[in-house]
């Protein structure tokens, strides 16, 4: 078994691991009653680490064993149990509750099962001490973690000047007016490092924050208390020197904070934890192309683990904005939320020349406007790189889509959603002269009018996707290309379900597809694995397409354009007409090495050219001029003409 641990022990605000020492003491001026004698006081010593094992963040009851002992590590000064001899392994072991690793312990609190010995002054007296420990992740076989880690020189405040009344007993010499321990007329005054409350003296520990506490450079902090700034945007505008070779961090603690935030370069912003830090705002603006924001980005920043909302009623409000000119910002393990009642929302906004945003993990929602909801807005030349992540557009009358493009845009493995918006829902919106490169991912558009995985009017490339769209009432579309769009597909799978007409693609423009699963299902009206029409082109590379249930049934259906296929599978079933190939009205068809099957026709050709070569034929005879060369059905082979 292998584990490891790291640690730190410090005086400095702790912000992403480490330890805290703290300590309380107090002097006594004559006639004050007694601080502790001995050892001095009794104190603790705040100890987290963290613990890997078989290289995985260790979760559960750990059990510790602690020893503070010499560089050679041949003598103890103190045990949780003061069992250890000559730096050895305690008999007792403390259990504690580790969680992704990370675990934390007050050393000397007797309060804790087997920590029975409480940590004093004395221990620290030389400036040679270590601290030793043992783990195990079942209580019996302990392992020493190495090597011992050196215990740096804060704790040895603990040795700092304590004052004790020293009896006159045995005293010679004694001045007059003290033998009797009560002080008469002394004057006291409290110096550097120390306090004076009546006669009795304690540590300042603003002076002692001050000198041992290390203050991070180029780190600020925002917490509800005990921060730097309470105020997200006050710590921000509070740094006026942030470059490249110097660049900031603003850390933030939990809490909800009323804020409206726009970050300035060079200056990262960094929360607890989604859902943990909540940046709110309820913003809205006037027109869509100056939209506010609860936050706003620029260039050279990050922004990571937080969540930032906006639930302004007004028309339009954003979550999250980037603006022109914001490059090479980053957006990591981010939540995005708008859902005021505006007339639009948007999650994340991108626009304007020279914009470069990368998001990572990012989960994005839109929803509640009265018109339009937007997961993800990228537009005017901004140029957004996605990787993970979700992204949702919910609701309105109009549209709901969880990508919206027209510009340029990369995403990978995203989970993509546009549903119950009243007129088109999709989870990827590409239009304008937008450029999208899909990889991986999921795109769904559900409800409405018209419901589409990928809708496209512009330029579109997608590899190994899953696009769907269902229950539109009108039109349920897995991927539709329009007007000049241009799209190729490889891999994946593109499924229409349910409402009036089902299409697994519909194209306008030009489409290539290869080795991709194409289904249309369930339209009350008609189901088509592939449709093309009005001047479309179309190249279809392996894969099947099919129409299944509902009303007619189409594998494909070429009406007004040019589709080839070559090697693929198409299928027209369990409708009340099934056709696998249906060509009509002006339109060119040509199939080779595919196999087609329509019960009511394989093949359906009116006022159209359609060849087939080197393909079976399942089902109904071909209707129509068909040119056949080595194609066969059933039993049937004809070398020319169709069997």
């Amino acid at each position: 078994m292998n584990r490891k641990t790291r640690f730190v022990l410090t005086l400095a605000l702790v912000l992403f691991g480490g330890a805290a020492l703290w300590a309380t003491w107090s002097w006594a001026a004559p006639g004050a009653a007694s601080p502790a004698q001995g050892g001095g006081a009794p104190t603790v010593v705040s100890y987290q680490g963290e613990v890997v094992v078989d290289s995985t963040p260790f979760t559960g009851i750990g059990y510790f064993k602690f020893a503070i002992v010499d560089a050679a590590g041949t003598t103890t000064y103190w045990s949780n149990d003061g069992s250890s001899v000559g730096g050895g392994e305690p008999t007792a072991a403390v259990s504690l509750t580790v969680s992704n690793g990370l675990f934390n312990v007050l050393l000397g609190d007797t309060s804790l099962d087997n920590m029975t010995q409480e940590l004093t002054a004395t221990v620290f007296e030389q400036p040679d001490r270590y601290l030793r420990v043992w783990f195990s992740d079942d209580g019996s076989v302990f392992t020493r973690l190495s090597p011992d880690t050196r215990i740096a020189a804060v704790p040895y405040a603990l040795r700092a000047e304590q004052a004790s009344v020293v009896s006159w007993d045995g005293l010679t010499d004694v001045p007059a007016g003290f033998a009797d321990g009560v002080d008469d007329d002394t004057t006291y005054t409290a110096t550097t490092g120390l306090t004076l409350e009546g006669n009795v003296f304690g540590a300042d520990t603003t002076w002692f924050d001050g000198r041992y506490q290390q203050h991070y450079a180029q780190v600020v902090v925002v917490a509800k208390s005990g921060g730097d700034y309470v105020s997200i945007q006050a710590a921000i505008d509070s740094i006026t020197d942030a470059t490249a070779a110097k660049p900031y961090l603003v850390w933030v603690a939990p809490g909800i904070y009323s804020d409206t935030v726009t970050i300035k370069p060079y200056i990262h912003l960094q929360g607890a934890g989604q859902e943990v830090t909540v940046i709110t705002s309820t913003v809205a603006s006037t027109g869509p192309d100056t939209p506010f924001a609860t936050l706003v980005l620029t260039s050279n920043v990050s922004l990571r683990d937080l969540t930032v909302t906006n639930e302004g009623a007004g028309s339009f409000a954003t979550a999250l904005l980037a603006p022109e000119g914001a490059t090479d910002t980053l957006v990591a393990d981010v939540t995005a939320r708008a859902q005021g009642n505006n007339t639009t929302n948007y999650g994340i906004y991108l626009f304007g020349s020279g914009t470069n945003v990368t998001l990572r993990d990012v989960t994005a929602l839109a929803e509640n406007g009265s018109n339009n909801n937007y997961g993800l807005y990228n537009y005017g030349g901004a140029t957004a790189r996605v990787r993970g992540g979700s992204f949702t557009g919910r609701g309105g009358t109009a549209n709901a889509y969880g990508l919206f493009n027209a510009a340029t845009l990369y995403v990978e493995g995203v989970i993509a959603l546009g549903e119950n918006g009243g007129g088109s829902n999709a989870g990827l919106r590409n239009g304008g002269s937008g450029t999208v490169t899909v990889h991986g991912g999921s795109f769904t558009g559900r409800g409405g009018d018209d419901a589409y995985g990928l809708f496209n009017d512009a330029t579109l490339d997608v590899e190994d996707a899953t696009a769907l769209g269902e229950d539109g009432s009108v039109f349920s579309v897995g991927l539709g290309s329009y007007s000049s769009g241009t799209v190729t597909v490889h891999g994946g799978s593109l499924t229409g379900r349910g409402g009036g007409q089902a299409y697994g693609l519909a194209n306008r423009g030009t489409l290539n597809t290869e080795g991709v699963t194409v289904l249309g299902e369930d339209g009350s009206l008609e189901s088509y694995g592939g449709y093309n029409t009005s001047g479309g082109v179309v190249t279809v590379h392996g894969g099947s397409l099919t129409g299944r249930g509902g009303g007619s049934t189409y594998g494909f259906r070429n009406y007004y354009g040019t589709v080839t296929i070559e090697g693929a599978t198409l299928s027209g079933k369990n409708g009340s007409n099934n056709y696998g190939l249906h060509n009509h009205l002006s339109s060119t068809a040509t199939a080779t090495q595919s196999v087609i099957k329509g019960g009511t026709n394989a093949v359906y050709n009116v006022g159209g050219t359609v060849t087939l070569s080197n393909s079976r034929l399942v089902g109904g005879a071909v209707y129509g001029t068909v040119t056949c060369v080595a194609v066969s059905r059933g039993t049937t082979f004809n070398a020319s003409g169709c069997p």
